[in-house]
C-alpha cells in the first residue's frame, strides 16, 4: 500500500452544487482530483526584526485555479478506488513563492503604552522572509464528481469547495 498519497475528506454534497446551477437531475460520477499540498516552513519577520519560525500548509488547486492556506484538514484512511484526474502544472514552486505574502503575512495588534494614561493598539506587519522559505510538495486526492452538462459539456464539482469548474481534458472510464 502506498501511504505517501493523502486523501482528503470532502464535506461537499454534489447535489447542492447542481441545484445552485439550476440543474438537479444529472447523474454525477465520483472521481478523485489530484491536488498539491505544499508544506512550507519559513520565518515571519516582525517589528524590530523579531523573527518567528512558522509552518504553513498551502494548497495548490489547479482545478479552481486557487492557492489557499489550509488548516484543520480531515483525511480519510482508505483511498476510494476511483478514476483520477490530474492537471500537470509548470513552475508551481515559483507560483507558491509569489503567493506567500498574500497568504502568510499577518497584521497583528500590538499594545503600546507610552505612559500609564496612554495605551493603545497598533497594527504591525509580520512578513514572510522569502529567503527563509523551504517548501515540499505532497500530492493529495480529493473525492469529487464529474457530470456532463446538457449545454456546456464536461464539468467537475470540486470536492474541496463545491465549485463547479470546466474540464477540458480526457475523462477515461467516465460516461
Amino acid at each position: 500500500k502506498n501511504h505517501s498519497t493523502l486523501c482528503l475528506k470532502s464535506h461537499i454534497n454534489p447535489s447542492d452544487s447542481l441545484d445552485s446551477l439550476g440543474i438537479s437531475q444529472i447523474p454525477c460520477q465520483p472521481i478523485l482530483l489530484e491536488l498539491c499540498f505544499w508544506l512550507v516552513k519559513g520565518n515571519l519577520v516582525g517589528p524590530e526584526n523579531s523573527i518567528e519560525e512558522r509552518e504553513w500548509i498551502v494548497l495548490e488547486d489547479n482545478f479552481s485555479e486557487e492557492i489557499t492556506l489550509q488548516e484543520n484538514l480531515n483525511f480519510i484512511s482508505s483511498i476510494p478506488n476511483l478514476p483520477k484526474i490530474i492537471i500537470s502544472v509548470e513552475n508551481s514552486t515559483e507560483k507558491i513563492k509569489n503567493n506567500l505574502n498574500n497568504l502568510c503575512d499577518e497584521r497583528r495588534h500590538e499594545s503600546i503604552s507610552t505612559s500609564e494614561q496612554n495605551s493603545g493598539k497598533l497594527l504591525r506587519w509580520w512578513r514572510v522572509d522569502k529567503k527563509s522559505i523551504e517548501s515540499l510538495p505532497k500530492k493529495v486526492l480529493v473525492p469529487s464528481w464529474v457530470f456532463i452538462s446538457p449545454i456546456e459539456g464536461k464539468k467537475i464539482i470540486n470536492g474541496l469547495n463545491g465549485k463547479v469548474v470546466e474540464y477540458k481534458g480526457e475523462l477515461k472510464g467516465i460516461h
